[in-house]
Order: structure tokens, then sequence, then C-alpha cells
């Protein structure tokens, strides 16, 4: 901050700081896998030349861009739309890493906001549930944000497993202990009480 207002609002150097900012800060890339259902030609020039294929692929391309979340995507369609010759579009696909070396799975790059963890729970439910809509193509999220979403919901859940533990194990021992129900009922309101602060504070500061 303290170098750019000391330069020119319009300069070059403010112009490209503003574009990093504005296009990768707070972006997450998500990954979109699309492999042809069919025994027929591979994500190439011989694929793209089949109409209903390139046309299901654009259309599911255009999906992922509407999404509320999405900025912008990164796909085979771009390398068309900048000119790739067919003949060179299963190489340049493979070396940019949209292609599968047997030319037959398409990787699409979404690039969103991140909006948590349950948001990409759900456009991963969305993208597998709107297969439909494609019936040429075989479309999942993949990719190392599906991974952290997985991971993240899992201990979060072992997490609430844990606390629910926990008060079980505190309410069994004093009841046993002190051989009264209502003492370990008691016995558990100051262990929930600072769990239920903490959890309401958190939710708070979102």
């Amino acid at each position: 901050g303290g170098l750019r207002d000391d330069l020119w609002s319009e300069s070059e150097l403010v112009r490209e700081q503003r574009f990093y900012e504005q296009r990768f800060i707070e972006m997450v890339p998500s990954e979109v896998l699309v492999k042809l259902r069919d025994d027929g030609p591979a994500f190439d020039s011989l694929a793209f030349g089949r109409q209903l294929a390139a046309a299901e692929f654009d259309r599911l391309v255009d999906w992922l861009e509407a999404l509320p979340s999405a900025d912008r995507s990164l796909s085979l369609r771009d390398l068309r739309r900048d000119g790739m010759p067919r003949p060179l579009l299963r190489t340049a696909g493979a070396l940019a890493g949209l292609l599968s070396e047997d030319g037959r799975t398409a990787r699409i790059l979404l690039f969103q906001r991140d909006l948590g963890n349950e948001y990409f729970r759900g456009l991963a439910d969305r993208v597998a549930g709107a297969g439909d809509q494609w019936p040429q193509l075989e479309v999942h999220a993949a990719g190392i944000q599906v991974v952290a979403t997985t991971i993240i919901h899992r201990l979060t859940r072992d997490l609430a497993w844990s606390f629910l533990g926990s008060l079980l194990v505190i309410f069994v021992c004093v009841t046993v202990r002190l051989r009264s129900l209502r003492l370990g009922i008691a016995s558990i309101l100051p262990c929930l009480l600072p769990l239920v602060w903490n959890l309401g504070l958190m939710a708070a500061l979102d």
C-alpha cells in the first residue's frame, strides 16, 4: 500500500498490480475433468470436428463460468479460440496440462472466489448432477480443492464427535462416581458453556 501511494494512480506499475489483485487474490483454482463417454475420436481435432461433442463441451464451460463464484476458466476451448491449428491441438493441450496423454480426458481449470467448504461440496454435487445436460461427456470435480474440501469436512465431523464423546465420558464418570443423575447432568454444563460460547463467537466472526 505504501509503495502504491507514492505512484501515479494510472502508472504502469499500479495498473499491473491492480490487474494481479483483481484476477488472482482470493481466487481458488478448481479442476473439472471431462471424459468422452463413447469410444469415438479422442479430444483432438477429430473430436472437436464432431459438432455435438464440441457444442456440449462449450456449453459446459459456459455453465461453469456462469456460476456466482466463477471469474474465468482455462480449457481446450481457449486454445481453439486462440487459433491453435487442429493438428496441434492434442499436443498443445497435453503440454498445457489440459489434456491427458491418450487424448480422452480434458481438464477445465475454473478460477473462482473462495466461498467456503460447504459451497465447494455443493458445487461438486452440482457438477456431478448436471451430467444430463451433456450426454456425450462424463463430468466430475477433481483436483486439490476436492481433496482439501473432503479433509476439512472429515476433520469437522471428527471434531464434533470428539466433543460429544468427551461430554458423554464426563457425564458417565460423574454420574457413576457420585451416584446421581442430576449431578451428572450438572457436570456437563461447565464443559458445554465454553464450547457453545466459542462456536457462537466463531459464527459471529464468520
